[in-house]
């Protein structure tokens, strides 16, 4: 891939992430810190997931940023 193809595509996720987090704040309000949880599904060998505890002054959420279903 080309650098000007390698640039196009940091320059999308990192809107996209951007715009994720602004949709998150805008919501739940500013984010007061985050934090990594290891989640293993039951009856999933082998299956771990790093997932992200949100958390703002009156919401604590789980953000999932998996591609897995």
């Amino acid at each position: 891939m080309s650098d000007i193809g390698e640039a196009a595509e940091r320059a999308e996720a990192e809107f996209l992430a951007q715009y994720a987090l602004e949709l998150i704040a805008e919501t739940l309000g500013p984010t007061r810190s985050v934090h990594a949880v290891e989640f293993r599904p039951n009856g999933w060998y082998a299956a771990v997931w790093t997932e992200r505890l949100l958390l703002t002054e009156e919401w604590a959420a789980i953000i999932s940023l998996t591609g897995d279903s």
